[in-house]
């Protein structure tokens, strides 16, 4: 049978045990709300990063039907009346921005809320547009990719991305400074992927809604107050 000093030594460790418990519960619970705060301010520094792109016809394989403001793309339905030129994709229904970066920090968004399979992200100007194109970064393409329930960054071997909520707007971040491109869940202001990579020639902004007839479009960035 425990002495009362026994019994009170022991409910003293409960006590502190406790009290330890609860210190490390704060302790996580202070980082989580710095980690919000942090990433708060990042986004807005990422925001006042926002520039406007428009999407290049000239560029767009003649599959696609890109709108006239430029800011929308889908699977045409059929082979369009387009004119053979060198910036136009060939064979794969991509199309690029009119826009290219070689400098600075760039940031833009797509929706793609009801388009189910699509791929959005960068190529570097001398990125092959004829023949079988490779999205890869060896060919010049970095991009992430959605294919009905799967995301994916897109390489030789495509790598699956894990278990993502549906993403319904992609923010792209172009940070030609540090050399870095990264790709965000614009709603949610979560970060899905991020690459390191030096570009040595202008950077145009990517997409590509494959056989879709709901499309993806460029969408407004709120300006930072």
């Amino acid at each position: 049978m425990l002495t009362l000093t026994a019994r009170q030594e022991n409910q003293a460790e409960l006590e502190r045990q406790k009290y330890l418990e609860d210190l490390e519960t704060q302790k996580a619970e202070a980082k989580e709300e710095y980690n919000k705060l942090l990433n708060s301010i990042e986004w807005d520094k990422m925001m006042r990063c926002a520039v406007t792109v428009h999407l290049d016809p000239e560029t767009a394989n003649g599959n696609l039907e890109v709108s006239q403001d430029l800011a929308a793309v889908c699977d045409a339905g059929g082979w369009c009346n387009v004119t053979e030129n060198g910036k136009r994709f060939e064979r794969f229904p991509f199309v690029l921005a009119q826009e290219s970066f070689t400098e600075g920090r760039h940031y833009w968004e797509v929706t793609v809320d009801g388009c189910h399979t699509w791929d959005l992200g960068v190529a570097r100007a001398s990125a092959a547009r004829s023949g079988r194109v490779v999205l890869c970064p060896e060919d010049g393409y970095w991009a992430i990719g959605h294919s009905w329930d799967r995301y994916e960054v897109k390489d030789r071997e495509n790598v699956d991305l894990g278990n993502l909520e549906s993403i319904s707007r992609v923010g792209i971040f172009l940070n030609l400074d540090n050399n870095l491109v990264s790709f965000h869940d614009a709603r949610r202001k979560l970060q899905v992927h991020s690459v390191s990579v030096a570009f040595q020639e202008p950077v145009y902004p990517f997409f590509c809604p494959w056989r879709s007839r709901e499309p993806i479009r460029i969408t407004p960035v709120p300006v930072a107050e």
